[in-house]
């Protein structure tokens, strides 16, 4: 694991942008194309910082990102194949503990969208007791150095400016620990330089305000005056030059340096290294630079360039996951069995509070219910549940009174329990599952002899009672069904009395 940074000492104290020129950054670029990173990454680090393009650019393809929603889905099967429907059942509520595990996955997620600038992005799996992953700690670019040739990558824990073969072998990162992710054209390279060349333009034009943004002034003096004149002149045109208020003898002019309208082209400049840097970072040169406003054609066409480069990027990102994590998941829960769950960000609208509400009111009044826990997490409230307001009734012995209005009947109610009894049963014999794959694997693996093996299935069959336990969410799901087909009889007599 690659904990402790001790680059932090020498380069923490190093900035990369003191000095830069273009050929600085030609040798930069040169580096990064043969895979010593260490210079190079922490330029296009504190690039990302300082340059309001770039940062920009990082903060909405990033957030567009962030937005989505993250789901563990099932491949297509066969509807009529029983079995492989509720294999995939299994692999979903496998996968989805397995990210439900792990403690920072939008950080994560949040580094691997800087692929798309850095040209990579990896995060290393730190696993608990079990050998779950329950942690995806960042790696820093600078902290890795490539060999182009064969792929390998080594771990360079002082950021030094070296190359692949200056670290020894025992720096070689075992990859099936990371879940990383490649660009092939990224966009740092090119915002580099053109940050080089708007800071140039930025100094000059600097340069050119403090000298012509108030105008040179000069006074023309009447001609054939005398020497000492001529002084008395020369600071009387000091003092109106100076913001002074005041009379010049006759004869005598004030004239100021016109530079034209054309003289100051920095502005151009950089809005040219602007350009290239939207250019390279979403594709669509016009919807980037068009000033969006609300409700405008260009405000449209500005939200829908980002929103395809992020469907794009989902799916980039989703493909890694499913690389890296799903598939070490899958086959550690379902050894030798196809995948059939995976890890998906959606890319579709953004659905809100009220949207999840008015849903579950329309499937309340269809018959049908959402899981609180569900509904609870697409709202991000805590539901409780309430008692039904009272409302004036009339008893037939034509007495007014206040009783509850009875729910309508559910048919689904007992269904949904039935449903509830089955994922709790999932959850209580999931140490057996488990206990009963590692039997599997000691069984198949040829350093385990027959007597070990069978000691174990011993001991197995001892323990088995003691697996579940008698207070688990089986017993208290049944309770709650038969507290709702209780509750559902009751009303259904209701209605049957009017």
């Amino acid at each position: 694991m690659m904990s402790v940074k001790k680059w932090a000492k020498h380069k923490s104290q190093y900035n990369p942008l003191r000095g830069l020129t273009i050929p600085r950054a030609v040798t930069l670029l040169e580096q990064h194309e043969r895979g010593e990173y260490a210079d190079v990454q922490w330029a296009f680090r504190f690039c990302e910082r300082r340059y309001p393009v770039l940062m920009a650019l990082v903060k909405r393809r990033t957030s567009a990102i962030l937005e989505m929603e993250i789901n563990i889905k099932a491949m297509q099967v066969n509807p009529g194949d029983a079995r492989t429907l509720a294999l995939a059942e299994q692999q979903v509520i496998v996968l989805r503990e397995a990210y439900d595990r792990i403690d920072n996955l939008y950080e994560a997620i949040h580094h691997l969208c800087l692929a798309s600038f850095r040209e990579f992005a990896h995060v290393e799996k730190h696993r608990n007791a079990y050998g779950e992953v329950t942690h995806l700690e960042v790696l820093d670019q600078w902290n890795v150095v490539r060999c182009m040739s064969s792929g390998r990558w080594k771990y360079n824990p002082d950021a030094l400016n070296v190359n692949y073969a200056a670290l020894p072998d025992t720096s070689i990162l075992d990859m099936r620990n990371f879940i990383y992710r490649e660009e092939p054209l990224p966009i740092d390279p090119i915002a580099l330089l053109a940050f080089i060349r708007s800071n140039m333009s930025q100094k000059d034009w600097d340069s050119f305000v403090e000298t012509y943004g108030i105008p040179p002034l000069f006074v023309i003096m009447p001609p054939g005056i005398s020497e000492d004149k001529q002084k008395e002149y020369q600071a009387i045109a000091e003092e109106v030059a100076g913001d002074a208020r005041g009379a010049l003898p006759g004869g005598s002019d004030v004239k100021t340096v016109d530079i034209g309208a054309r003289a100051h082209p920095f502005k151009e400049h950089k809005d040219d290294q602007r350009a290239e840097v939207v250019l390279a970072g979403t594709g669509g040169l016009l919807t980037m630079l068009t000033e969006s406003g609300s409700g405008t054609l260009a405000g449209s066409a500005h939200e829908e360039t980002f929103r395809k480069i992020a469907a794009g990027e989902a799916r980039l990102i989703s493909e890694a996951f499913q690389k890296h994590f799903d598939a070490e998941v899958l086959e550690r829960a379902f050894p030798g069995a196809p995948r059939l769950a995976y890890f998906d960000l959606s890319a579709g609208d953004a659905t809100t509070t009220d949207d999840v509400i008015e849903q579950a009111k329309m499937l309340k009044e269809a018959g049908y219910t959402i899981e609180k826990q569900q509904l609870e997490e697409k709202t991000g409230y805590r539901l409780e549940i309430c008692a039904m307001p009272d409302t004036p009734g009339r008893e037939p012995d034509g007495v007014t009174r206040n009783r509850a209005t009875p729910a309508p009947y559910n048919p689904r109610l007992v269904a949904d329990g039935i449903k509830e009894i089955a994922e709790a049963q999932r959850a209580a014999l999931r140490p057996v599952a488990e206990a009963l794959q590692g039997l599997y694997r000691a069984a198949e693996s040829d350093e385990v002899s027959d007597a070990v093996l069978t000691e174990e299935l011993e001991s197995f069959r001892a323990m088995l009672p003691h697996y579940i336990d008698p207070s688990s969410e089986i017993v208290t799901a049944i309770e709650e069904l038969f507290v709702a087909a209780w509750a559902n009889g009751i009303e259904e007599a209701a209605n049957e009395r009017g």
